[in-house]
């Protein structure tokens, strides 16, 4: 607790005064400078009364990526059953932010919780334990100013940063998503014929069936698997600059194309997460993106571990000397230099 500029003149105030009632001797000064330190004993009781018995509970209300604005939730329960919380300011912990910003809460009723909002911007991807916040409070008189620290319990999950990529040739070389002549279940029609057993009912084409005097069902075109492998090197030595940008480019093309339909697969040194779609899987991918650390050489995929046939292979090399510079050479494979990636 430390008194706050109002609060160091008010306490520079009532030590003249005390020093003029023992100088004069008068009863009216000395009643005065007893109201005065009676205001200060009464702000030093009442602001420790006001910053205890808290609980937070800490929240992000939607997936963190490192350099955009992320939502928290900050909420704050008061577990006093008498004396309610006034005027209590939030600070998150220093060092991950790319800038400080505090949530705030005017009053906080006995048993009862608050929440505020926050706004913030992460630095770096990462998983980080909340740990230590500090709530703090200059309530009643502005006379003191007081911090007290809340462990919070939980992590919260930042992704990768994703940018805006031009990714026309990927979409076109991972397989496409080709039409063949193949019975299928798309919905472009590859030609009427007869009804065979098993034919769904759904599909039969009443007109042509009319016409040669026999059930006729329609047959549709096989549409393929559009698929791409995202292969990183995390591989050791580590290269910072370089492989912080490979990884933001990995997470920003299976962020697109994940969402598009897209089968993506990511294959790194110490982790794999197999081929897969859908906003679920593009979230599995972006948890081990976030996590990504180098790796042994030892661990890493090689040329065997990426098989042909299986769409677009993208190798993002940290520079040719990699162990992982033998699969760039395969067929159908694009390579992306990590450090000018984006």
């Amino acid at each position: 607790m430390r008194p706050t500029r109002e609060g160091a003149r008010f306490l520079l105030a009532t030590g003249l005064i005390g020093l003029a009632a023992m100088n004069t001797g008068n009863n009216l000064i000395y009643i005065i400078f007893g109201m005065l330190l009676s205001v200060l004993v009464l702000s030093y009781a009442l602001l420790r009364t006001n910053l205890s018995g808290l609980l937070l509970k800490v929240e992000a209300e939607r997936p963190v990526f490192a350099g955009q604005k992320a939502y928290f939730r900050i909420t704050v329960r008061n577990r006093k059953k008498r004396f309610t919380s006034y005027s209590l300011r939030i600070r998150f912990p220093k060092g991950l932010l790319a800038e400080e910003r505090t949530g705030f809460i005017p009053v906080v009723a006995p048993g009862s919780s608050e929440t505020s909002e926050v706004e913030l911007v992460f630095r770096r991807r990462g998983s980080f334990r909340y740990g230590d916040f500090v709530v703090e409070s200059s309530f009643p008189f502005i006379f003191f100013y007081r911090r007290v620290t809340v462990q919070v319990e939980g992590e919260v999950v930042v992704y990768p940063r994703i940018r805006e990529l031009e990714l026309d040739a990927l979409r076109r070389g991972a397989s496409g998503e080709r039409t063949t002549n193949r019975p299928g279940r798309s919905d472009d029609l590859l030609v009427i014929r007869e009804f065979r057993c098993g034919d769904d009912m759904k599909h039969i084409n009443w007109k042509a069936s009319a016409r040669s005097e026999s059930l006729m069902v329609k047959e549709f075109t096989e549409h393929e698997s559009r698929m791409i492998t995202l292969v990183l090197d995390n591989s050791s030595p580590a290269e910072e600059f370089a492989f912080e940008r490979g990884v933001s480019f990995a997470a920003s093309v299976a962020w697109k194309l994940g969402l598009e339909g897209f089968l993506v697969r990511l294959a790194m040194c110490g982790a794999e997460v197999s081929f897969g779609t859908g906003l679920e899987h593009v979230y599995r991918v972006l948890d081990a993106l976030a996590d990504a650390e180098d790796g042994s050489s030892e661990a890493c995929p090689g040329v065997d571990d990426v098989e042909e046939g299986e769409g677009m292979v993208v190798v993002i090399l940290k520079n040719e000397l990699s162990p992982m510079a033998a699969i760039a050479a395969g067929e159908g494979t694009v390579v992306v230099n990590a450090a000018s990636a984006l």
